[in-house]
Formats: C-alpha cells, structure tokens, sequence
C-alpha cells in the first residue's frame, strides 16, 4: 500500500469518526431515549449502528479496498476525538436552530392548513345545518298549518254525520286523547322554538 493510499486512509476515518460523533449527536437529539429499557430503542439503536459502520466500511473500501490496519481504528477515534473537542458545541448550536425551524415551518402548515381547509369546512357544516333546521321548522310550522286548515272543515262535515250515525259518544271518548296528543306536540314544538 503506497503512502499517498495510506494517507488518503487516514483522512477519510478521520472524516468519518468526525461523523459518527456528529451522527450519534443528531441521533440523540431527534429520537427519544426512555431511560427504562424498551425493545424498540434496542433494536432501533442496533440498526443504528449496523449503518454507521457499514458507512464507515464503504468509505474504507473506497479509500484502501477494505484493509483493515490499526490506524485505521486510531484515525476513527482521532476524529470523534476532535468532533468532541472542537466541533460539537458550534454542531449542536446549528443543529438546535435547525431543528427549531423545521418545527416552526411544521407549525405554520398545520396553522395554515386548519385556517384554510378545516375552518370553512366547519363553517360551511354548521351553516348547512343551520339551514336544514330553518328549513325543517318552516315544513313543520305549514304542515301545523295545512292539518288545522283541512282538519277543521272535515270536523264540520262529519260532525253531523257522526251524530246522525250515533258515533258522538264514540268520539267524544276519542278526542281527549287527540287533544293530548295535540297538546303534547305543541309543547315539544316550543320547547325547540325555546331552543
């Protein structure tokens, strides 16, 4: 292996070990850790890892074909060592800023998307609603009208006919219940006039 491979080998796991810490920074601050063990967080931390390092792998192998050497491990630590030193505060900073502003972004499309589609919708409901009501009162009050104009001339019709058959007594039974049923039918119509 020439020294300009080698050398080539050394900066690319020093860029990678400077990713890893950057990598397991990002990882911590994005995804919840509980702090009781759960097999979710396992299994997700352990497909973590297996990406890291196969990342870690692909960089090798375009470097030096895959050889494994001892600096190779030193360079990685190397990295991470200067990542911790040197870049994760200014990383963590950025990182901060840009995850309060993706949030912020979210929080205006949901705003936006409630103000523009979900509020009139709603609004557009509760006026229809509204309009079947008012328009189901006003077929009750003219139905309530049409019984009263057709039932009182078919009473004086057959007033006489009832008491010329004899059935008065008959009817004379029946109509306290259909006055109760009359009263009864007002007092709910009130009631949803109160309303």
């Amino acid at each position: 292996m020439s020294l300009t491979i080698q050398l080539q080998t050394m900066l690319s796991m020093i860029t990678m070990g400077v990713w890893l810490g950057a990598s397991l920074d990002t990882y911590g601050k994005l995804l919840y850790q509980p702090r009781s063990f759960s097999w979710i967080v396992a299994i997700r931390d352990f497909l973590f890892w297996c990406i890291q390092a196969l990342l870690v792998f692909y960089v090798l192998y375009q470097s030096n074909l895959g050889e494994l050497r001892f600096y190779v491990f030193a360079a990685l630590l190397c990295g991470y060592a200067v990542y911790r030193s040197l870049l994760q505060t200014v990383y963590n900073y950025v990182l901060d800023r840009l995850i309060a502003f993706v949030l912020s972004i979210i929080r205006f499309i949901k705003k936006s998307v409630y103000y523009i589609i979900v509020k009139p919708i709603k609004w557009i409901l509760n006026l229809a609603l509204s309009f079947c009501m008012i328009v189901l009162t006003i077929v009750w009050k003219i139905c309530l009208v049409l019984s009263s104009v057709v039932w009182k001339p078919l009473w004086w019709l057959f007033r006489p006919i009832a008491r010329w058959i004899g059935g008065t007594k008959q009817w004379q039974k029946v109509m306290p219940f259909l006055t109760k049923i009359k009263e009864v039918g007002r007092s709910v119509w009130k009631k949803k006039d109160k309303r």
